[in-house]
């Protein structure tokens, strides 16, 4: 059986999966840090599941 899709989540359902707040997770976007992004029209952002799960483990073995 295939993996379950999951919609990109917005900033706010994102800072919340990071456990950072939603202005650090546009800080980051403005400094273009952070985990990758999806722009579509109108300046909405969406992030990828799988695009915090890299930034989480790329985050983790600097502090660890």
């Amino acid at each position: 059986m295939g993996a379950r899709y999951v919609p990109p989540l917005t900033t706010r359902a994102a800072a919340k999966y990071l456990g950072v707040s939603e202005a650090t997770m546009r800080r980051w976007r403005d400094d273009r840090r952070g985990p990758d992004w999806i722009k579509y029209e109108d300046s909405v952002y969406r992030y990828e599941v799988s695009a915090l799960e890299a930034y989480k483990d790329k985050w983790k073995g600097r502090h660890e």
